[in-house]
C-alpha cells in the first residue's frame, strides 16, 4: 500500500486545521499581550498541559494498538477510562494548586483544572478513533478545539482585550466544550463487538511502561519550557512559545505518521520498517524545509516585538522534524513491545538535554535552549531506529496479548 494512501486525506486535513488554529491563536495572543503577556499566557497553558499528559500516560496510545488488533472500542474504552479517572482528578486539583503559586490567580487555577480534564478525555477518544481506522473523526477530534479557541482568541483580539487570564479561560472553556463534543461521538459510534481487552492492572502497567515514550519530557512534558521559565523568565518564555508556535507543524505530521502505524501490526517486519523509513523521511525532510521560512514568518504574523525569535525559530523546526520522526518510531516499537526501551532512550536523552540546556541558557538564552532540544531529539531518533533494527534481527513482529475474558 503506497505512503499516499496511508497518510490518508482526512488526517492531514485535520491535522492541518488543527495547526492553522494554534497557529492564528497564538498570533492573535501574542499582538494583544506582547512578550510579557504571551509570557504569563504560556505558563498558564504549560501547568495543565503537562498535567494531562502524566494523569493520561500512553493510555491512548495502548487503545489505539489494542483496539486495531481486534479489541472490543467500547469495553477497551471502559477499561482505558476506569485506569485514568483517579490520575486525572489528582493532577487536575494539583495542576490548579501549582498555577495558584505561579500566577497567584483563583480564575486561572479553575481554568486550569478544567483543562486537564478536558485534555484526558480527548486524548483517550483519539486513541479510540485512530485504532478503528476513522480518520474523519480523529480529523474532528484533533481540529475542533484548536479551531473553537482560535475564534475565540481573535474576537478577543479584535475587541481589544489585552488581560492574559481572558485568554486562559478562552483555552479552558474551547478544551472542555472539545471534549464534550468528542464524548458524544464516542458514546453515538464507537462498537462494542470484538475480543476483551487486557485487564486494569495489565492495561495500567503497559500505560505507565510507556509513559515517557509516547509523551516524552523533552516534547509533551514541556521540559524546554520549564528551563526557560525558571531560568530565564516569562519574557523569555513568550519569545520561546512564539518559535514553537510555527515548530508544531513538523510535531503534527509525526502525530500523522504515528496514527499510520497501528494498522501495520499485522505486516512482515520487513515491510513494515520500510513504511516506516519512508514516512519517516518524508516528516523529516518535509519539516526542515518548512523550518527555512521562520525568520520571515515570525515578525509577519507575531509582530516585529518577537522578530528575535526567528533564529530560535528555525533551530525548534528542526527539533520538531526530529520529533516527528520519533513519534513514528515510538509506535512501531510499542507493536514489537518494545515500548519501555523507548522509554529509556528517552529518559536518557531527557537527562543529556537538561545539562546541556542549563549550561548553554546561562550563555545563549533562549538559543541555547533550542539548540540543547535538538541535540536531545537527534539522540531519541538515533536511539529508536537502532532498537527498531535490532527488534527486527530479534524477533517477528508480536501483537499485543489480548485476554480471552473480561
Amino acid at each position: 500500500m503506497s505512503l499516499l494512501r496511508r497518510v490518508r486525506l482526512p488526517l492531514l486535513v485535520g491535522v492541518g486545521l488543527s495547526q492553522v488554529g494554534l497557529l492564528l491563536s497564538g498570533a492573535f495572543a501574542a499582538r494583544a499581550l506582547g512578550v510579557d503577556g504571551r509570557g504569563f499566557l504560556a505558563t498558564a497553558m504549560l501547568v495543565p498541559t503537562l498535567a494531562a499528559y502524566v494523569a493520561a500516560a500512553s493510555s491512548d496510545a495502548l487503545v489505539a494498538t489494542l483496539v486495531a488488533q481486534g479489541a472490543s472500542p467500547r469495553r477497551t474504552m471502559a477499561t482505558a477510562v476506569k485506569v485514568v479517572a483517579l490520575p486525572v482528578t489528582v493532577c487536575a486539583i494539583a495542576a490548579a494548586v501549582i498555577t495558584h503559586v505561579l500566577l497567584h490567580d483563583p480564575f486561572v487555577d479553575a481554568a486550569a483544572a478544567l483543562a486537564v480534564v478536558s485534555t484526558a478525555a480527548v486524548q483517550l477518544a483519539t486513541g479510540v478513533f485512530v485504532g478503528l481506522g476513522r480518520d474523519p473523526l480523529v480529523a474532528t477530534v484533533q481540529s475542533v478545539g484548536p479551531a473553537l479557541y482560535g475564534a475565540a482568541t481573535l474576537t478577543a483580539f479584535l475587541s481589544g482585550v489585552t488581560d492574559f487570564r481572558v485568554y486562559a479561560g478562552l483555552w479552558a472553556a474551547a478544551a472542555l466544550i472539545a471534549a464534550g463534543l468528542v464524548t458524544g461521538l464516542v458514546v453515538r459510534v464507537v462498537p462494542s463487538a470484538g475480543q476483551a481487552p487486557p485487564s486494569s492492572r495489565e492495561f495500567r502497567r503497559r500505560t505507565y511502561i510507556g509513559l515517557f515514550s509516547s509523551y516524552s519530557p523533552l516534547e509533551s512534558f514541556r521540559a524546554d519550557q520549564i528551563i526557560v521559565l525558571a531560568a530565564l523568565g516569562n519574557p523569555a518564555l513568550g519569545l520561546y512559545s512564539v518559535a514553537l508556535a510555527l515548530s508544531n507543524a513538523a510535531k503534527l505530521l509525526g502525530m500523522v505518521g504515528s496514527w499510520t502505524v497501528p494498522a501495520t501490526a499485522r505486516l512482515e517486519p520487513a515491510d513494515r520498517l520500510r513504511r516506516v523509513a519512508v514516512v519517516s523521511i518524508g516528516i523529516f525532510v518535509v519539516g526542515v524545509v518548512f523550518s527555512a521560512s521562520f525568520p520571515v514568518l515570525v515578525p509577519l504574523l507575531f509582530g516585529q516585538q518577537f522578530s528575535e525569535a526567528g533564529t530560535v525559530a528555525v533551530v525548534l523546526g528542526i527539533a520538531g522534524a526530529l520529533f516527528g520522526v520519533r513519534k513514528v518510531l515510538v509506535e512501531s516499537l510499542r507493536i514489537v513491545k518494545r515500548e519501555g526501551r523507548a522509554t529509556v532512550i528517552e529518559l536518557s536523552a531527557t537527562v543529556v538535554f537538561v545539562a546541556l540546556a542549563v549550561y548553554l541558557a546561562s550563555s545563549a538564552g533562549i538559543l541555547g535552549v533550542a539548540v540543547a532540544l535538538a541535540v536531545a531529539a537527534a539522540l531519541t531518533v538515533a536511539g529508536g531506529w537502532a532498537q527498531l533494527l535490532r527488534a527486527r534481527v530479534d524477533s517477528p513482529a508480536r501483537p499485543l496479548e489480548l485476554t480471552k475474558q473480561a
